[in-house]
Protein backbone atom coordinates (compact mmCIF):
# COMPACT_ATOMS: atom_id res chain seq x y z
CA UNK A 1 0.00 0.00 0.00
CA UNK A 2 1.42 3.31 -1.15
CA UNK A 3 2.11 5.29 2.16
CA UNK A 4 1.36 9.08 -0.03
CA UNK A 5 -1.89 7.53 -1.35
CA UNK A 6 -4.75 9.64 0.96
CA UNK A 7 -7.65 6.98 -0.82
CA UNK A 8 -5.66 4.06 -0.08
CA UNK A 9 -4.84 4.95 3.85
CA UNK A 10 -8.75 5.87 4.38
CA UNK A 11 -9.58 2.49 3.29
CA UNK A 12 -7.20 0.74 4.83
CA UNK A 13 -8.09 2.82 8.32
CA UNK A 14 -11.73 1.46 7.53
CA UNK A 15 -10.97 -1.92 7.41
CA UNK A 16 -9.17 -2.06 10.45
CA UNK A 17 -11.69 -0.49 12.16
CA UNK A 18 -14.31 -2.96 10.39
CA UNK A 19 -12.29 -5.69 11.69
CA UNK A 20 -11.58 -4.29 15.28
CA UNK A 21 -15.59 -3.92 15.72
CA UNK A 22 -15.90 -7.49 14.46
CA UNK A 23 -13.22 -9.18 16.77
CA UNK A 24 -15.03 -7.26 19.77
CA UNK A 25 -17.98 -9.09 18.84
CA UNK A 26 -16.35 -12.53 18.50
CA UNK A 27 -15.01 -11.52 21.90
CA UNK A 28 -18.29 -10.69 23.37
CA UNK A 29 -19.52 -13.78 21.90
CA UNK A 30 -16.64 -16.50 23.25
CA UNK A 31 -17.46 -14.92 26.48
CA UNK A 32 -21.13 -15.83 26.67
CA UNK A 33 -20.32 -19.13 25.69
CA UNK A 34 -17.64 -19.93 28.05
CA UNK A 35 -20.34 -18.92 30.48
CA UNK A 36 -23.00 -20.95 29.46
CA UNK A 37 -20.08 -23.67 29.33
CA UNK A 38 -19.87 -23.39 32.95
CA UNK A 39 -23.47 -22.83 33.72
CA UNK A 40 -24.12 -26.34 32.27
CA UNK A 41 -20.96 -27.70 34.16
CA UNK A 42 -22.45 -26.16 37.60
CA UNK A 43 -26.18 -28.29 36.09
CA UNK A 44 -24.30 -31.44 35.51
CA UNK A 45 -22.54 -31.59 38.38
CA UNK A 46 -25.90 -30.68 40.77
CA UNK A 47 -27.46 -34.16 38.90
CA UNK A 48 -24.36 -36.37 39.30
CA UNK A 49 -24.33 -35.04 42.97
CA UNK A 50 -27.71 -36.55 43.06
CA UNK A 51 -27.80 -39.59 40.83
CA UNK A 52 -24.85 -40.79 43.55
CA UNK A 53 -27.34 -40.32 46.74
CA UNK A 54 -29.74 -43.30 45.19
CA UNK A 55 -31.38 -45.74 42.77
CA UNK A 56 -34.71 -44.40 42.95
CA UNK A 57 -33.84 -41.16 40.16
CA UNK A 58 -30.55 -42.21 38.99
CA UNK A 59 -31.08 -42.94 35.27
CA UNK A 60 -33.06 -39.79 34.71
CA UNK A 61 -30.25 -37.80 36.56
CA UNK A 62 -27.82 -39.69 35.03
CA UNK A 63 -29.28 -39.11 31.64
CA UNK A 64 -29.42 -35.18 32.82
CA UNK A 65 -26.05 -34.75 33.64
CA UNK A 66 -25.19 -36.85 29.98
CA UNK A 67 -26.82 -33.63 28.34
CA UNK A 68 -25.32 -31.08 30.39
CA UNK A 69 -21.95 -32.36 30.12
CA UNK A 70 -22.30 -32.58 26.42
CA UNK A 71 -23.70 -28.72 26.32
CA UNK A 72 -20.80 -28.05 28.37
CA UNK A 73 -18.42 -29.10 25.84
CA UNK A 74 -20.14 -27.68 22.84
CA UNK A 75 -20.02 -24.40 24.79
CA UNK A 76 -16.49 -24.64 25.58
CA UNK A 77 -15.34 -25.28 21.91
CA UNK A 78 -17.71 -22.29 20.50
CA UNK A 79 -15.30 -20.53 23.22
CA UNK A 80 -12.21 -21.24 21.90
CA UNK A 81 -13.18 -21.49 18.45
CA UNK A 82 -14.53 -17.63 18.37
CA UNK A 83 -12.05 -16.69 20.77
CA UNK A 84 -9.14 -17.87 18.63
CA UNK A 85 -11.34 -16.22 15.67
CA UNK A 86 -11.83 -12.55 17.70
CA UNK A 87 -7.40 -12.92 18.37
CA UNK A 88 -7.05 -13.44 14.80
CA UNK A 89 -9.20 -10.54 13.44
CA UNK A 90 -6.97 -8.13 15.94
CA UNK A 91 -4.04 -9.12 14.84
CA UNK A 92 -4.98 -8.76 11.24
CA UNK A 93 -6.48 -5.12 12.27
CA UNK A 94 -3.23 -3.55 13.92
CA UNK A 95 -0.99 -4.81 10.53
CA UNK A 96 -0.23 -1.25 8.59
CA UNK A 97 -0.30 -3.06 5.14
CA UNK A 98 -3.86 -4.32 6.05
CA UNK A 99 -4.92 -4.22 1.66
CA UNK A 100 -1.85 -7.03 1.76
CA UNK A 101 -3.23 -9.88 3.28
CA UNK A 102 -6.35 -11.58 2.86
CA UNK A 103 -8.79 -10.63 6.34
CA UNK A 104 -9.22 -13.98 8.64
CA UNK A 105 -11.92 -15.77 8.39
CA UNK A 106 -14.17 -17.92 10.82
CA UNK A 107 -13.40 -21.28 9.04
CA UNK A 108 -9.56 -20.59 9.87
CA UNK A 109 -10.26 -20.22 13.69
CA UNK A 110 -12.50 -23.79 13.17
CA UNK A 111 -9.43 -25.43 11.51
CA UNK A 112 -7.21 -23.98 14.19
CA UNK A 113 -9.06 -25.08 17.00
CA UNK A 114 -9.13 -28.83 15.84
CA UNK A 115 -5.42 -28.67 15.14
CA UNK A 116 -6.18 -29.31 11.33
CA UNK A 117 -4.82 -26.95 8.80
CA UNK A 118 -8.36 -26.32 6.56
CA UNK A 119 -11.68 -26.42 7.00
CA UNK A 120 -14.86 -25.94 5.32
CA UNK A 121 -18.62 -25.89 5.99
CA UNK A 122 -21.46 -26.59 3.64
CA UNK A 123 -25.07 -26.05 4.11
CA UNK A 124 -27.83 -27.93 2.04
CA UNK A 125 -31.29 -26.64 1.35
CA UNK A 126 -34.87 -28.88 1.51
CA UNK A 127 -33.65 -29.34 -2.47
CA UNK A 128 -30.12 -30.59 -2.19
CA UNK A 129 -28.69 -27.19 -3.54
CA UNK A 130 -25.61 -25.63 -1.71
CA UNK A 131 -27.10 -22.81 0.67
CA UNK A 132 -23.27 -21.86 2.46
CA UNK A 133 -19.71 -23.16 1.38
CA UNK A 134 -17.46 -21.63 3.97
CA UNK A 135 -13.89 -22.53 3.48
CA UNK A 136 -10.84 -20.97 5.42
CA UNK A 137 -8.54 -20.86 2.35
CA UNK A 138 -8.65 -21.94 -1.67
CA UNK A 139 -7.13 -25.31 -1.42
CA UNK A 140 -10.06 -26.28 0.85
CA UNK A 141 -12.62 -24.71 -1.61
CA UNK A 142 -10.96 -26.17 -4.06
CA UNK A 143 -11.19 -29.88 -2.57
CA UNK A 144 -15.17 -29.17 -1.84
CA UNK A 145 -15.49 -28.23 -5.68
CA UNK A 146 -14.04 -31.37 -6.36
CA UNK A 147 -16.07 -33.45 -4.08
CA UNK A 148 -19.43 -32.02 -5.77
CA UNK A 149 -17.84 -32.32 -9.50
CA UNK A 150 -16.96 -35.91 -9.30
CA UNK A 151 -20.05 -36.91 -6.93
CA UNK A 152 -17.92 -38.37 -4.09
CA UNK A 153 -16.00 -37.64 -1.14
CA UNK A 154 -16.81 -37.27 2.84
CA UNK A 155 -19.00 -34.65 2.76
CA UNK A 156 -21.59 -37.00 0.66
CA UNK A 157 -20.91 -39.92 3.31
CA UNK A 158 -21.57 -36.74 6.47
CA UNK A 159 -24.59 -35.34 5.05
CA UNK A 160 -25.89 -39.17 5.22
CA UNK A 161 -24.81 -39.19 9.04
CA UNK A 162 -21.85 -41.02 8.49
CA UNK A 163 -18.52 -39.86 10.10
CA UNK A 164 -15.27 -40.28 8.02
CA UNK A 165 -11.81 -40.33 8.46
CA UNK A 166 -9.14 -40.93 5.73
CA UNK A 167 -5.60 -40.33 4.94
CA UNK A 168 -2.78 -40.59 2.00
CA UNK A 169 -3.49 -44.20 0.51
CA UNK A 170 -6.67 -44.84 2.10
CA UNK A 171 -8.05 -41.43 0.44
CA UNK A 172 -7.58 -43.79 -3.27
CA UNK A 173 -9.00 -45.95 -1.84
CA UNK A 174 -11.57 -44.66 -0.59
CA UNK A 175 -13.01 -42.39 -3.39
CA UNK A 176 -10.99 -43.89 -6.40
CA UNK A 177 -11.68 -40.43 -7.96
CA UNK A 178 -11.66 -37.87 -5.66
CA UNK A 179 -8.45 -39.28 -3.74
CA UNK A 180 -6.03 -38.97 -6.38
CA UNK A 181 -7.63 -35.74 -6.89
CA UNK A 182 -7.61 -33.72 -3.66
CA UNK A 183 -3.97 -35.21 -2.99
CA UNK A 184 -3.03 -33.62 -6.34
CA UNK A 185 -4.24 -30.31 -3.92
CA UNK A 186 -1.68 -31.68 -1.33
CA UNK A 187 -4.21 -33.34 0.48
CA UNK A 188 -3.15 -36.37 2.64
CA UNK A 189 -5.85 -37.03 5.37
CA UNK A 190 -9.25 -35.50 6.05
CA UNK A 191 -12.13 -36.06 8.54
CA UNK A 192 -15.62 -34.89 8.06
CA UNK A 193 -18.37 -35.11 10.33
CA UNK A 194 -22.40 -34.31 9.96
CA UNK A 195 -23.80 -31.29 11.01
CA UNK A 196 -27.93 -31.10 11.97
CA UNK A 197 -29.85 -28.04 12.39
CA UNK A 198 -32.71 -28.30 14.41
CA UNK A 199 -33.20 -31.42 12.73
CA UNK A 200 -32.67 -35.40 13.28
CA UNK A 201 -31.46 -35.71 9.46
CA UNK A 202 -27.97 -34.13 8.15
CA UNK A 203 -28.60 -30.44 6.58
CA UNK A 204 -24.63 -29.66 6.15
CA UNK A 205 -21.33 -31.07 6.86
CA UNK A 206 -17.84 -29.89 8.54
CA UNK A 207 -14.70 -31.23 6.86
CA UNK A 208 -11.32 -30.80 7.76
CA UNK A 209 -7.70 -31.62 5.89
CA UNK A 210 -4.02 -30.69 5.65
CA UNK A 211 -0.92 -31.99 4.53
CA UNK A 212 -0.95 -34.56 8.00
CA UNK A 213 -3.54 -36.24 10.17
CA UNK A 214 -3.08 -34.24 13.86
CA UNK A 215 -1.27 -36.27 16.57
CA UNK A 216 -3.58 -35.40 19.12
CA UNK A 217 -6.23 -38.59 19.78
CA UNK A 218 -8.51 -35.68 20.86
CA UNK A 219 -9.22 -34.91 17.64
CA UNK A 220 -12.16 -36.80 16.58
CA UNK A 221 -13.77 -35.56 19.91
CA UNK A 222 -13.02 -32.17 19.44
CA UNK A 223 -14.54 -31.95 15.57
CA UNK A 224 -17.24 -33.59 16.90
CA UNK A 225 -17.63 -29.95 19.59
CA UNK A 226 -16.67 -27.70 17.34
CA UNK A 227 -19.73 -29.29 15.20
CA UNK A 228 -22.26 -28.66 17.69
CA UNK A 229 -20.90 -25.32 18.54
CA UNK A 230 -21.77 -24.04 14.34
CA UNK A 231 -24.98 -25.92 14.53
CA UNK A 232 -26.03 -24.26 18.27
CA UNK A 233 -23.72 -21.54 18.46
CA UNK A 234 -22.46 -19.53 15.50
CA UNK A 235 -25.26 -20.51 12.71
CA UNK A 236 -27.93 -19.07 15.32
CA UNK A 237 -31.93 -19.20 14.18
CA UNK A 238 -31.01 -21.96 11.77
CA UNK A 239 -29.84 -24.15 13.94
CA UNK A 240 -33.20 -23.32 15.43
CA UNK A 241 -35.02 -24.52 12.81
CA UNK A 242 -36.53 -20.90 12.00
CA UNK A 243 -37.33 -20.24 8.42
CA UNK A 244 -35.04 -17.50 7.78
CA UNK A 245 -33.08 -16.78 4.84
CA UNK A 246 -29.48 -17.57 4.17
CA UNK A 247 -28.11 -13.67 4.05
CA UNK A 248 -24.69 -12.61 5.02
CA UNK A 249 -26.88 -10.27 7.76
CA UNK A 250 -28.47 -13.04 9.53
CA UNK A 251 -24.90 -15.25 8.87
CA UNK A 252 -22.63 -12.58 10.66
CA UNK A 253 -19.59 -14.55 11.33
CA UNK A 254 -19.33 -15.41 7.21
CA UNK A 255 -18.37 -13.62 4.28
CA UNK A 256 -20.89 -12.59 1.67
CA UNK A 257 -18.69 -14.89 -1.14
CA UNK A 258 -19.87 -17.88 1.16
CA UNK A 259 -23.03 -17.71 -0.06
CA UNK A 260 -22.02 -18.57 -3.53
CA UNK A 261 -23.87 -15.68 -5.00
CA UNK A 262 -21.67 -15.54 -8.33
CA UNK A 263 -22.70 -19.55 -8.80
CA UNK A 264 -26.58 -18.90 -8.30
CA UNK A 265 -26.81 -15.77 -10.45
CA UNK A 266 -24.93 -17.83 -13.46
CA UNK A 267 -27.38 -20.90 -12.73
CA UNK A 268 -30.14 -18.97 -12.63
CA UNK A 269 -29.01 -17.27 -16.23
CA UNK A 270 -28.38 -20.45 -17.90
CA UNK A 271 -32.01 -21.65 -16.67
CA UNK A 272 -33.61 -18.70 -18.02
CA UNK A 273 -31.48 -18.83 -21.15
CA UNK A 274 -32.11 -22.77 -21.79
CA UNK A 275 -34.40 -23.38 -19.91
CA UNK A 276 -32.64 -26.18 -17.46
CA UNK A 277 -33.24 -27.25 -14.15
CA UNK A 278 -30.98 -25.12 -11.70
CA UNK A 279 -29.19 -27.57 -10.15
CA UNK A 280 -28.45 -29.14 -13.26
CA UNK A 281 -27.08 -25.95 -14.53
CA UNK A 282 -24.79 -25.70 -11.58
CA UNK A 283 -23.45 -29.48 -12.46
CA UNK A 284 -22.61 -27.80 -15.41
CA UNK A 285 -20.41 -24.52 -14.31
CA UNK A 286 -18.73 -27.21 -12.02
CA UNK A 287 -18.02 -29.73 -14.86
CA UNK A 288 -16.50 -26.74 -16.90
CA UNK A 289 -14.47 -25.64 -14.30
CA UNK A 290 -13.46 -29.21 -13.60
CA UNK A 291 -12.48 -30.08 -17.43
CA UNK A 292 -10.60 -26.40 -17.52
CA UNK A 293 -8.68 -26.85 -13.68
CA UNK A 294 -10.42 -23.66 -13.15
CA UNK A 295 -12.14 -22.44 -10.08
CA UNK A 296 -16.30 -22.58 -10.00
CA UNK A 297 -16.45 -18.86 -9.01
CA UNK A 298 -14.25 -17.97 -12.74
CA UNK A 299 -16.63 -19.76 -14.59
CA UNK A 300 -19.48 -18.50 -13.19
CA UNK A 301 -17.88 -15.26 -13.92
CA UNK A 302 -17.52 -16.15 -17.81
CA UNK A 303 -21.24 -17.28 -18.06
CA UNK A 304 -22.23 -14.04 -16.41
CA UNK A 305 -20.66 -11.77 -19.00
CA UNK A 306 -21.76 -13.95 -21.69
CA UNK A 307 -18.08 -14.75 -22.54
CA UNK A 308 -19.17 -18.92 -21.99
CA UNK A 309 -22.39 -19.60 -23.54
CA UNK A 310 -24.12 -22.76 -23.64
Amino acid sequence: MSGTDPRAKLEATLRALQAARAAAEQAERAGRAQRAAADAAAIAAKHEMLADRGPSARDRHEHMATLHRRNEACQRAAARMLSTFSQSLQRWATRPDTDGSLRPVLMGAVAATVGWEGAVLTLSGLSGTETLVAASDSTTRRAHELEMTLAEGPMWEAMHGHTTTAHDGGLDTQWPRFGPAVRGLGVQALAAVPLRLGTDEPSGCLTVMGHRQPRSTRDQWSLRDVAEALSLTVLGDRAAGKPRSMTSAVLPSFEAEDLQPTLHQAAGALTERCGWDVNDAIALIRAQAYAEDRSVSDVAEDVLNGSLLP
